[in-house]
């Protein structure tokens, strides 16, 4: 991709690193394994080949690599294309849904017609149903899906690097092939058809040549991690990540169409030269060297205003930068925007400071740390498990000197990207401890008062602190009257609303007393504050809102109180066992919609009227690279 070409979904999407190989797909010609012979008969299942040789060596094919293949192999076919000038090529596809298949858009572009092989049943004509150049995703609708061709299911977080995994595909019309690797990279950048980019991209070192693409790239447990798109060369491949597919696939399904944003900005990686010739104080992310005259980023967003020679090489100064790295846990931004720095954890909305007064709170959810302040006469000791860009714990030392503060955070980079750029500093009241937040409650000594769990994000919530187990540590290492206070990210009812409910009667197996708080008079997913109290006291509405008007704690809470609820259903849902805890399946029904995040001050309002100057609320789907503003500026050059 050259450096005229403008980017699209880049800004915070996919900035780290990752130059394509060749596209590992269109190979030319049909599938290797037989097609049904004249006298009726079928190539052999795979069932039945895993029968047969578990008959003839008395081995059950116990290889996770078998396992998975024999779990996933009916659902993967071979795609032959009849293109409109004559030629033929050839791809994968995957089973989606009952009807529908997955391949790459570059596989079926300029088909005049499409058919698709199944193991067992032999060819089939189908019929594109859409496709996105952007992403390099196609929808194929089929009629007649075998049943053993089942839908094969995504992921529903990011797997480390070093997670194993297999492509399954018809690599040079060799049908049912299969390789392993493990995941080699993530946030992997590749260049669209158009010129565009796509982000979010995943590595492998598994085996991917002509014919792959399209195909699933799966994990040992037969999900779909990503969807093999290029490769062909020195162990590495790529495929299009399981959160875009979970996007662009049910929009191109339903509306012909998937709508990307679009910034109108050509971007570069932050080099040693433009460190440089700019003073940056930071050493990693991307510059935005040009703006599109005319485009959503002009008069927003700041291109190169000049040039500097460094080494002999004119270097670009003057544009704004974002400070972006991929931590061992996540990805992580740093965003200034309107006299707001945030930070983006996973490409998602943590924590904010406002930079003319960095220990005030932008976002609503962080005041409801303090509700537990009314229900105790005397607190002198507070733990917050999650940093993050740590709102909570600096508000809480700024406005009660009496207080000691430890704060458990599990990566690293947080804590120094918190300490560089959001004036985090240990001290006699504060102290940091890196580690995980469970293992930390189990080994310390110390009893607390408070407890803020802030660890969970929108599509990605560590289960083994969502336990009852969990909760009972923790209100073990309260004292008698003490209380916790974990931050939800759910809908307040409905269906979306399932992994809230469940952490609300996993947390009253644990405390006699829990109460709720949602942060906005909205339906759509945003932060619900959960407050679970030792004090065998139920305090009243009434009674919250006399403390409230009594006490001075330095911050005023009136629009938490009327939130109050302490009657949430729980019929439907099970309490978290550290041996079940079906998380990701609860997250299920909030995956995809709107997650607000309600500011300090301000009712719901909508991002295209707002005149509010500190931080307007934005709606972004919840595991989407949108979620970051479509305006960012970060860690500006001078």
């Amino acid at each position: 991709m050259t450096n005229d070409q403008w980017s699209r979904r880049r800004l915070l999407g996919a900035l780290a690193s990752g130059a394509a190989a060749g596209l590992a797909g269109c190979s030319f010609g049909a599938p290797s394994n037989p097609e049904p012979s004249d006298s009726g008969g079928s190539a052999r299942s795979i069932d039945g080949q895993f029968e047969s040789y578990a008959a003839q060596t008395g081995s059950p094919g116990g290889s996770p690599y078998a396992q998975v293949y024999r779990q996933v192999a009916d659902s993967v076919t071979a795609v032959r294309v009849r293109q409109e000038f004559g030629s033929t090529a050839s791809g994968t596809a995957w089973v989606y849904d009952d009807q529908h298949l997955v391949t790459n858009e570059h596989v079926v572009s300029g088909a005049a017609d499409v058919s698709v092989w199944f193991d067992g049943s032999g060819w089939q004509g189908a019929e594109v149903v859409a496709a996105d150049v952007y992403s390099d995703l196609a929808v194929v609708r089929v009629d007649d899906r075998p049943d053993d061709a089942r839908p094969l299911g995504l992921v529903q977080s990011e797997p480390p690097v070093g997670t194993e995994v297999v492509a399954v595909g018809n690599p040079f019309g060799l049908s049912g092939s299969v390789s392993a690797g493990i995941i080699s990279g993530q946030d992997r950048t590749l260049p669209a058809a158009n010129g565009f980019s796509i982000p979010d991209a995943v590595q492998t070192d598994a085996a991917v040549n002509p014919g792959n693409s399209g195909g699933p790239l799966v994990t040992l447990d037969g999900r779909v991690v990503g969807v093999v798109n290029s490769g062909g060369g020195d162990n590495i491949g790529f495929g299009i990540s399981a959160a875009m597919v979970r996007r662009v696939i049910p929009a191109l399904i339903e509306n012909g169409e998937y709508n990307h944003s679009y910034m109108g900005v050509r971007l570069t990686g932050v080099t040693p030269p433009i460190v440089e010739a700019n003073s940056l104080p930071i050493s990693w992310g991307v510059y935005i060297a040009q703006v599109v005259d005319g485009g959503p980023s002009d008069g927003v967003l700041r291109g190169s205003t000049g040039q500097e020679t460094v080494g002999g090489q004119s270097i670009g100064t003057g544009g704004d930068v974002v400070y972006r790295t991929q931590t061992p846990y996540q990805t992580l931004a740093v965003v200034d925007d309107e006299g707001v720095r945030t930070l983006y954890l996973g490409d998602q909305r943590h924590s904010a400071m406002a930079l003319d007064s960095p220990d005030d709170h932008v976002f609503t959810y962080t005041r409801y740390f303090h509700l537990p302040m009314l229900m105790q006469d005397d607190v002198d000791r507070v733990l917050f498990i999650g940093g993050g860009g740590f709102t909570g714990p600096k508000a809480f030392a700024a406005r009660y000197d009496d207080v000691t503060i430890d704060v458990v955070e599990i990566d690293p980079e947080v804590v120094r990207v918190a300490k560089e750029y959001f004036g985090v500093e240990e001290g006699p009241n504060m102290q940091i401890h890196v580690e995980d937040g469970r293992r930390f409650l189990r080994e310390t000594n110390r009893t607390y008062d408070v407890i803020v769990l802030d660890a969970y994000r929108p599509s990605k919530v560590p289960f083994h602190l969502t336990t009852v187990e969990f909760m009972d540590l923790a209100a073990s290492r309260l004292d008698e009257d003490g209380a916790l206070v974990a931050n939800v990210i759910s809908a307040p009812t409905g269906p979306a609303s399932r992994f809230l409910r469940a952490e609300y009667k996993t947390m009253n197996q644990a405390f006699p007393n829990v109460y709720s708080f949602r942060t906005t008079s909205s339906t759509a997913v945003q932060n619900v504050e959960v407050v679970a109290s030792k004090d065998e006291r139920r305090f009243t509405k009434a009674e919250l809102e006399r403390r409230n008007d009594r006490r001075d704690i330095g911050i005023d809470l009136d629009r938490a109180i009327d939130f109050y609820r302490t009657d949430l259903p729980t019929a439907d849902v099970p309490v978290l066992r550290d041996d079940r805890a079906p998380v990701d399946r609860l997250l299920d029904p909030a995956l995809g919609g709107q997650y607000v995040v309600e500011p300090v001050g301000n009712e719901t309002i909508d991002d295209e009227t707002s005149t509010d100057d500190r931080a307007p609320e934005r709606r972004v789907p919840v595991d989407a690279p949108q979620s970051i503003p479509r305006a960012p500026v970060a860690i500006t050059a001078d």
